[in-house]
Formats: C-alpha cells, sequence, structure tokens
C-alpha cells in the first residue's frame, strides 16, 4: 500500500490509532518496538471482529475490516476460503501462510539459522527543546560516532536532503536512538549549551515513562481515541472510559468503544 510504512506496513490513521507518532519528522511505524506493539493490539482488534476465522484476520490487516466484512455480506459467504477477495488481498494471506511454515521449521525449507554478531548496543532517550534548533550533526559531534550511524539507528526519523544536516526543531520533542551509555554525556552537553527545555530548573528527565508518572490530565487532540490514548499511557481503556464518566458505544463493526470529543480533558490514573 502506498501510505503503508515499517516492518509491519501500517497506514498512517491506524498508527495513530495505537499511539504511534508520523508526522513530516517523525514516523515510529519505523520504529521495531513501538510498531510492532501497535500492529498486535491491531491484530487483536481484528480478532474480536472476526473470531471464527483466523484468515479474515489476516485479510481484514491487509484490506481493511469494513472492506473484508462487506465481502462476506456481499456474497453471503462463511469463510474467507469461500469468498472472493481482491487479487492483493488474496496473495498476502497466501504469504503470510508461506512464512508461518517456514518460519516454525526453516531448516526443513533448507534455510539456515542466521549468525548473531557481536554488535554494538543502543538506547532510546528523548529531547525535549528550548527556543534553539539542534542540528543532528552536533549530536554526532557530542557522541563521537559519524552522521551515518546516527541516520541508520533511527529509521523513524526524518533526516531530510542528505546535503543538509537535518534538526530537532525548537520548541518540539523527538526520541532518538543513540549508544549504549552515552545519555549522560549527551544531555550533560546539551544542558550546558542552554539547549534542553527548562535546563535551569535542574537535569532534564529525558524518559517518556517518567513524564507520564507526572502527567496526571491529557487533552483530546483531533486524532485521539480511547484506545489510542489508553495505549499510550499504558492504561486499561474501559477503566479509563469509567473512570472519566465516558459513554461506552458499539460501532457498526461490532467493536465496542468509548465517545470522546476534541478538546475534551480526561484525568489519567495510574
Amino acid at each position: 500500500q502506498s501510505q503503508a510504512s515499517g516492518l509491519w506496513q501500517l497506514m498512517p490513521t491506524t498508527a495513530k490509532m495505537y499511539g504511534l507518532r508520523a508526522d513530516n519528522f517523525v514516523d515510529e511505524r519505523n520504529l521495531l518496538e513501538k510498531s510492532t506493539r501497535a500492529a498486535a493490539e491491531h491484530l487483536k482488534m481484528l480478532s474480536q471482529i472476526f473470531k471464527d476465522d483466523p484468515f479474515l484476520v489476516i485479510a481484514a490487516y491487509n484490506n481493511g475490516d469494513s472492506n473484508v466484512r462487506s465481502m462476506i455480506e456481499s456474497q453471503k459467504s462463511g469463510g474467507f476460503w469461500e469468498s472472493r477477495s481482491n487479487s492483493e488481498t488474496e496473495f498476502y494471506v497466501e504469504k503470510v501462510i508461506l512464512y508461518k511454515l517456514i518460519l516454525s521449521n526453516p531448516e526443513e525449507y533448507g534455510f539456515d539459522s542466521p549468525h548473531k554478531n557481536e554488535e554494538r548496543k543502543y538506547e532510546m532517550c528523548t529531547i525535549s527543546l528550548g527556543s534553539e534548533n539542534l542540528n543532528f550533526s552536533d549530536i554526532c559531534s557530542i557522541l563521537n560516532i559519524s552522521y551515518r550511524e546516527l541516520y541508520k539507528i533511527n529509521p523513524h526519523i526524518k533526516f531530510g536532503s542528505y546535503k543538509t544536516s537535518g534538526i530537532i526543531g525548537k520548541y518540539t520533542s523527538m526520541d532518538i536512538c543513540i549508544p549504549e551509555g552515552s545519555k549522560d554525556k549527551l544531555f550533560s552537553e546539551l544542558k550546558n549549551r542552554k539547549l534542553i527545555a527548562n535546563s535551569t530548573d535542574g537535569y532534564f528527565e529525558d524518559t517518556i515513562a517518567k513524564i507520564e508518572i507526572l502527567e496526571d490530565i491529557y487533552e483530546i487532540k483531533f486524532n485521539d481515541n480511547i484506545e489510542s490514548i489508553a495505549f499510550k499511557y499504558g492504561v486499561d481503556w474501559r477503566k479509563l472510559a469509567e473512570k472519566n464518566n465516558l459513554k461506552f458505544v458499539t460501532l457498526s463493526s461490532g467493536v465496542e468503544t468509548a465517545e470522546t470529543f476534541k478538546g475534551q480533558k480526561l484525568r489519567i490514573i495510574r
């Protein structure tokens, strides 16, 4: 699909539904851990709709649940193998089956298990800036790594043209992957340069988990829903809805959710 991206080929709207950032600067669909969690949540949701046919779940992941439901209803069929689908989805389902067979026993099909080499380890941190931009080339200089290495380990970041150094824009926040053990060095230098937001108030707490512990009120944005908000904060969406006295509704797809609207403020209790 032209707008799909990442290992799990998530569409932008699907990614945002599960709390992933996908904008002009960052595309977290290319982060393995975050996108895998989102894909698993999406498959879980689809499995609630197509409970009796795992092949319909796979088809819906590729073609959308509404299209698959229309296929089943219009053809009055009982399952995927009794229906006529589009050629892309037909091929997609067949590929998933083949991959499942091969990965279950790769040696039987002539594949060797990959040899694991010693690789440099990395960690993720969050940089939030004040009133000045930060060039990626400056991060490389501080950490004594090449621009190419920074680029390769951050597939979710949109670096822009190779002719210029990409930046983290002022008054914005970005998750960035750096060599393991180098976080203190990076933040100490950024603090000295007075680049970090609120750096005058003390050392910046740079992990998402720490930020979320301190925050207990969330204002709903245009693309949010109760599931994406709950996923972001690691809480159960039903409990979140109940604590905020939200109205439970059932969508035409049969999925239960809770009504939310832009600008509404939710109390996050963890």
